[in-house]
Order: C-alpha cells, then structure tokens, then sequence
C-alpha cells in the first residue's frame, strides 16, 4: 500500500468517526432548543409553515413581513407574531398595541423560557404591556388524584373544535397573580424574593377560549391556554404556547384551526395576514449567495457541514504539501558477478531451460573460435566439428569430445559441459604459449 492510498484512507476514517460522533450527540428529533423557530419559511417541525399554507389555501392573501414595526412600512392587515426570538424593542411595542387600539388584528404566541430556580422569568414585553404573563402548571403526581381539565369556551372561532391534543403547559394569567404564585413558589423553596421595582399594571379584560386547570390534593391553578384580548377598535389573539400551531402538531392540534380560523376572520376582504419574520432574523429573502452563507454559518447543520468540508480540504491540503527538499531516490545496489551467476542458474534451473544456458556456455568457445555464438544444438554441433578439425593436441582434442557427450546427454550435463570448457581453454592457451617460446 503506497503512502497516498494510506493518506486517503486515514483521512476517510477521520471524516467517517467525525460524521458519526456528530449524529450521536445530535439533539433527540434533530432540534436543539435554543434553535427553535417558528417562522413560515421552515418545513421543520418547529417552523409554522403549515400554518402559512394553510390559511393561503382557504383563500386568503398571506405575505411575510421583513421590516421592523417603527421606522419601516405602516403595519396593517392582520399580523402573526409568533414566539419572536428577537425581542421587540419598547418603540415596537408601543407602536403595535397603538396599530391594534386603532383596529389591526394580532394573532400572538410569546416566547417562554423555563424559569431559573431562582427568579421568575420577565413577562414578555407585549404581555407585560396588557398587565399578563406567562406560567407553567405546576406538575401534580398521578397517583395523588391528579387532574387536567381543558374546555373551550363557547365562541364563534372555537364551534365545532374538539379538546386540544396536546396537554397544556402554559398558560396566561393576570402579572399580579402570577407574581403571587411565583413568591409562593420561591418561598416553599427557600429561594429570596425581590420586592417589585414598580408597580404591577393593571390587567386588560380576555376573553377565554381556551381554559387549562391542572388540580391535585394540595395545589390547584387554572389559566388560559388561549385568549382574545378587546384593545380599543381591534383585538387580539393570544396563545399561551405556540408548540400545536408548529408543523409537527398542526394537522392533529385544533389549536391550529383555531389560528386559522382568527386570521380568516380578523382579515378584511382582499386584504392580507402578515407573518413577521424580522424578529426571527429575516431581514430579507436575499441572493443565492446570502442563503447559502446563512445556511452552513447560521445553522447547525450548516456549520456541522462546514467544519467537516473544512477538515476535508485541510487534510488533502497537508497531504500535498511538501515539507522541505525532495529526498533523492534510493541509488541501486549493484550486485555482484558471482550474485549475478548465482541469480541466473537459479533462475534458469526453475524454468528447466537446460539447452538455453548450455548455449550460453558454449558461447564462451565461440568466443575462443572468434564466431558468432551458436542459437541451437546443430550450431553446437558445427562449432565443435570446427574446433575438432583446428585441434592439434591430443589434450585439447580430449577436452573438446567431453563436451561433446556432455551436450548430447539427455538431460544436458551442465556441469561437465562447463568443466569441459574450462579445461579446453586452458589447455589451449598452454600450448599457445609453448608455440611461442
């Protein structure tokens, strides 16, 4: 395995135990909570675009709004603010409830965050604005005579409903109640108490549509789960939880067909119900390049897939990079002449080409002879006849017959074949060598 294909393979199982811690840890459902968003652009089970799609079937105009509601186009029709996770600022509010006193229609959901063990959560602004808050009932035990009531009131908007689906947890009551049960609470606990920094305002007068009491053998609190709330010429649709308007739960939830049903009806002919997504952080739909953006450094996922393609690129990034001077190749070893004849007699010995290195070795007397060396056994033969008719002496004449019977034995006796070579030539240059003298 060479070191790129171990490069790739390692940087392969990075990724892969990477990519499967992140699903691991991932929230239960694919959420994390701080992330939940109830804008009509989101098909995710926190988003409410169902909720959007479905007052747009029953012919009504429908239109997100991606201005603030101060120092930007006027508010009219009906609006739909729904846990906005961008506060409203103080102006925005003043200028809201101002828009609903001169007749506008808002339906609302505020955003509720647990309380802390220590202190009460601040009312959201709009609520605090109308003298309301937002609490959670208290859990009872089942086995304690526990019970959960939910009835809807009788109203035009709630005919014809059946009970809400999902057990309500949430719910509006007056801001001095809910502050008495908040210092019951704290104090039960041994938590402290603040005193109020000013006065509590005066509630505005609902109109329950929805009530929720939960009751046991010791506590009891009621409140409601949704109200309509008279402001001047308009008024207001308010739920304490906008959980069933979301996408998971609005084709269950009556709740849901409850909003619906308010936007239709709090909407004059022809005009259109507005969602605000400014407070969601849409501050515009944008290029191709501005939602791509948003997306891998705005949400999870995005930035999930962005660290990963980022590893990616930094891991194939190092592996190219050379660090410092190419190395020079490896120089060959050269192998010794006897390593090299070693090498080869095994190699033809293997292939049992017995006939190929006798050539071989008979080249060594073509040599000798000063001929081109034979290319198969009758060359061989014409050689040695040659060599036989030059012979003078008997030692050389000998030696020549030798090789003659080793080349014809079957199989070829190499070893006597290179002995009788050896014993030629030497033979050979001893009676040269005496011819001279």
């Amino acid at each position: 395995m060479n070191h790129r294909l171990t490069s790739v393979l390692w940087t392969g199982g990075f990724l892969l135990a990477l990519a499967l811690i992140v699903y691991l840890i991932r929230p239960e459902g694919g959420q994390i909570a701080y992330d939940v968003k109830r804008t009509s652009f989101r098909t995710s089970p926190d988003g409410v675009a169902a909720l959007y799609r479905g007052i747009e079937r029953m012919g009504t105009p429908v239109a997100p709004r991606m201005t603030p509601l101060v120092d930007a186009d006027p508010i009219r029709g009906t609006l739909v603010v729904l846990e906005p996770t961008d506060t409203p600022s103080p102006r925005e509010v003043g200028a809201l409830l101002a828009w609903v006193r001169d007749g506008g229609a808002l339906v609302y959901a505020p955003r509720f965050d647990p309380a802390s063990s220590r202190r009460p959560q601040a009312p959201p602004p709009v609520l605090d604005s109308l003298g309301l808050a937002l609490r959670r009932l208290p859990p009872v035990p089942e086995d304690e005579g526990a019970r959960s009531d939910n009835r809807w009131a009788t109203h035009p908007l709630t005919e014809g409903l059946p009970p809400a689906s999902l057990p309500v947890q949430v719910v509006i009551l007056p801001g001095h109640v809910a502050a008495n049960f908040d210092a019951e609470t704290q104090d039960s606990a041994g938590g402290e108490i603040e005193e109020a920094e000013r006065p509590p305002v005066p509630p505005v007068p609902t109109r329950t549509l929805l009530r929720a009491t939960a009751a046991g053998d010791a506590d009891s609190l009621e409140g409601d789960a949704v109200a309509e709330v008279p402001l001047g010429e308009g008024r207001l649709l308010v739920f304490a939880d906008a959980a069933p308007l979301s996408n998971a739960n609005a084709g269950d939830d009556p709740m849901a067909a409850l909003a619906v049903r308010a936007a239709i009806a709090y909407t004059a002919p022809g005009d259109t119900v507005f969602f605000d997504e400014f407070h969601h952080g849409v501050r515009g739909l944008g290029s191709p390049a501005e939602a791509t953006a948003d997306f891998f450094f705005g949400s999870p996922g995005g930035r999930a897939l962005f660290q990963l393609g980022l590893v990616a690129f930094l891991a194939v990034a190092v592996a190219g990079v050379r660090l410092g001077a190419p190395a020079d190749p490896p120089r060959d070893e050269r192998r010794s002449p006897l390593e090299h004849v070693s090498a080869l007699g095994a190699l033809y010995h293997r292939a049992e080409a017995r006939e190929t290195a006798a050539l071989l070795l008979i080249s060594r007397l073509a040599q000798w002879a000063r001929t081109p060396p034979p290319r198969d056994v009758a060359g061989t033969n014409a050689l040695l006849d040659a060599l036989e008719r030059r012979e003078t002496a008997d030692d050389g004449a000998l030696q020549l017959r030798r090789i003659r019977s080793a080349m014809d034995a079957s199989p070829t006796d190499l070893i006597a074949v290179a002995a009788g070579i050896d014993a030629f030539t030497h033979t050979a240059r001893r009676n040269q060598r005496r011819s001279r003298v």
